[in-house]
This record gives structure tokens, C-alpha cells and sequence, in this order.
């Protein structure tokens, strides 16, 4: 039997040459700064690059060993910030 069921939705526009991206706003200890994000639906973490964290000021809080298919096996060692993102749903 199949049931179906009303699930929250969020269009999201598909670039061409970087996938599905949206619009996020990222909340840091000085400002709130709108940045493309590429949305990864099955990411146990979201990722900023390095450059973006050192430019918003994000506090570094910690490291965490991340997996993927570019480190194959062996995991990685990766900064993590604080901040908060906030997506907007509709206009």
C-alpha cells in the first residue's frame, strides 16, 4: 500500500555547470553575507570554502574527519566554523 503524503518542497534552480544551487543567507559575528550554495540533500555537513570562512571571520570551533569521493577511503581533516545559514523560501 502506498500513502501519500504532503512534504515541504524548495524550487531549486539546476546551473548547468555546478548543479543545483541556491541562494543562502550566512549569519557571522559581524555581518550576514548571501552566498550560491550547492545543496547536497544526502550531506551530513554543509562545507564553505576557506577563503569564504576567512572572509565572513567565522569562528573555527574544531576539526572533523570528512569522507568522500575525492579522499576515497581515508578520511580527511577538516576545519569547523560557527555560523548559521538561513535559507529563504519564496519571495
Amino acid at each position: 500500500m502506498c500513502y501519500a503524503t504532503s512534504m515541504p518542497s524548495l524550487p531549486i534552480p539546476i546551473h548547468p555547470d555546478r548543479g543545483p544551487l541556491l541562494q543562502v543567507h550566512v549569519v557571522s559575528p559581524t555581518r550576514v553575507e548571501t552566498l550560491s550554495a550547492l545543496v547536497d540533500t544526502g550531506a551530513e555537513r554543509s562545507s564553505i570554502d576557506r577563503n569564504q570562512a576567512k572572509m565572513l571571520a567565522l569562528e573555527m570551533v574544531g576539526t572533523a574527519d570528512v569522507v568522500t569521493p575525492s579522499t576515497g577511503a581515508d578520511a580527511k581533516k577538516t576545519n569547523v566554523y560557527k555560523s548559521e545559514l538561513v535559507i529563504q523560501a519564496g519571495k
